[in-house]
C-alpha cells in the first residue's frame, strides 16, 4: 500500500519533469531543479504521521 500511495503522489511531478525533458533544451533544465526539489519535499509531507491527541474527559 505504501508504494502505491507514493507512486500516486509522485506521478504528477515526475510526469511534469519528464515532459520538460522532452520539450525543452538541455540548458533550460536547470530551471526545473527548484520544481523537483519542492516536489520531493512536498511528497515527503504526505508520509508524516498525524499526531493523535488523547481525548480530554470532563467529569
Amino acid at each position: 500500500m505504501g508504494k502505491k500511495k507514493f507512486l500516486s503522489v509522485a506521478a504528477l511531478p515526475l510526469f511534469q519533469f519528464l515532459l520538460m525533458i522532452l520539450i525543452t533544451f538541455a540548458q533550460d533544465m536547470r530551471f526545473q531543479y527548484g520544481v523537483i526539489l519542492c516536489a520531493l519535499f512536498s511528497t515527503a509531507l504526505f508520509f508524516i504521521p498525524e499526531k493523535v491527541t488523547p481525548a480530554v474527559h470532563q467529569a
